[in-house]
């Protein structure tokens, strides 16, 4: 008696909640006056029976229906945390963006925030140390807890790591689609057949340094392991140590560029190893003779785009070398348009070749890239919606600009002001071209 009791009280509550419909159904039936004979109470009673078995069948052990997202995704027009850590472009386009204290998926307009959950289906952790997209555009996210995945269909989803570590400093995402995690003295590789990260190279931080970095070459048959005081090459396949180079000075930050040079800085010095012939490269004369930069530690070393290397110095000053015209040059913090305040640690080129600087107070900017005589130093919010589809320079350093619908621009860098000249016709322009008398055409 007390089971049904029960039952009952569970029918009336859910097929009070959640099936109105059926209960009210049920009552207009039920209370409709109809002879007890004839043909019309008979489908009365068809109806009755119908509608009782659907309400008992609707308390079966169901749960009230919530949104497809069970866990809500905080949507805010600002960072979960000011201290950026890492950067990463999906493959729809959209910039997810590590902190100090939760993820945070950027679509142009505002940021959805994930932090650390309690379950397997979030963030193991909510200090954000790499970011990564492998080949089948799922997103890796590295945590001082551990590793999830991100992928469109089943969301976030941790993956097991079978380290004594816990903390991820670096994700690596070959070509070939393996994905492979730096745990500053473990290196791990995902095994397909686990479904975990196995460890491979337990002990590849030699020098104990905490500073290591591991670098995929361009044909990816090796691994490059940069510690404090050597440079170590791995076989992929194996995971055994092919040989092992010493540095010529103490690293305390390294980077590979596109072309397979391996960057590295500390302690007032600076050397390039090259992986494709094995050995140290001298370093550019541009850069040894100037000795106000010589003189002062590099904090970091980023490649901005192809052509050019970029340094931020402890003194919070920023150089970049120009491969192409050889060329040493101070940045001045309003080439970036940031603030003095903009404490810049890093530096990540996305796919639109735009650069994202990553601040240790102030979240993150995004300018254009810094390429020698095409970087501009224009804000694009200075040109509101136009849409600029090319742009010349004449002989005295002026930016000339066509838009699509708005007409030209003209924009000085030396004074940094941006202008529109008045033209007689300027339906469409496609391409300015301004000749050596300074002739606009």
């Amino acid at each position: 008696m007390i089971i049904l009791l029960l039952y009952a009280k569970k029918a009336i509550i859910y097929g009070i909640f959640l099936y109105p419909r059926i209960i009210l159904c049920f009552l207009v039936v039920r209370l409709q006056p109809l002879p007890k004979n004839g043909y019309f109470y008979n489908v009365k009673r068809l109806v009755y029976i119908v509608l009782s078995s659907l309400a008992i069948l609707s308390c079966g052990g169901h749960r009230p229906v919530f949104p497809e997202n069970r866990k809500p995704v905080l949507v805010s027009d600002r960072l979960s945390n000011p201290s950026v850590t890492a950067f990463c472009t999906d493959a729809l386009g959209r910039m997810w963006i590590g902190t100090e204290r939760g993820l945070n998926r950027f679509n142009g307009y505002d940021y959805h925030q994930y932090s650390f959950s309690n379950d397997t289906l979030g963030l193991p952790g909510n200090y954000i140390s790499d970011i990564a997209l492998d080949r089948s555009g799922r997103i890796w996210v590295g945590t001082e807890d551990g590793v999830a995945v991100f992928s469109e269909n089943t969301g976030f989803r941790r993956i097991p790591v079978h380290s004594k570590e816990k903390a991820v400093s670096q994700i690596l995402c070959g070509k070939d689609g393996k994905v492979y995690l730096s745990m500053m003295e473990d290196f791990c590789v995902l095994d397909s057949l686990t479904g975990a990260f196995e460890s491979r190279i337990p002990k590849i931080d030699r020098c104990h340094s905490y500073c290591q970095r591991c670098y995929l070459d361009e044909n990816e048959y090796h691994l490059w392991s940069v510690a404090s005081l050597e440079i170590t090459r791995y076989n992929l396949e194996t995971f055994e140590c092919i040989d092992t180079c010493r540095t010529s000075h103490f690293v305390a930050t390294s980077t590979m560029l596109t072309n397979g040079e391996i960057w590295m800085a500390g302690r007032n010095a600076i050397s390039v190893f090259d992986t494709r012939t094995l050995s140290m490269k001298p370093l550019p004369e541009a850069i040894r003779s100037n000795k106000t930069f010589m003189r002062q530690d590099i904090e970091f070393i980023a490649e901005a785009d192809s052509s050019t290397v970029l340094f931020k110095t402890s003194e919070g000053q920023l150089y970049c070398y120009l491969r192409e015209e050889e060329t040493m040059m101070e940045v001045p913090p309003s080439m970036f348009r940031i603030p003095p305040s903009f404490a810049l640690k890093s530096v990540y080129l996305d796919s639109s070749h735009r650069l994202w600087l990553a601040s240790d107070n102030n979240g993150f900017a995004v300018r254009p890239p810094l390429s020698g005589s095409n970087y501009y130093g224009l804000d694009s919010g200075e040109l509101g919606s136009a849409s600029i589809v090319s742009a010349s320079r004449d002989s005295k350093g002026n930016i000339w600009l066509a838009s699509l619908h708005d007409g030209l621009f003209r924009y000085d860098p030396h004074s940094g002001t941006l202008s529109k000249p008045r033209l007689s016709h300027h339906s469409y322009i496609e391409n300015p071209i301004i000749s050596t008398a300074t002739i606009l055409w």
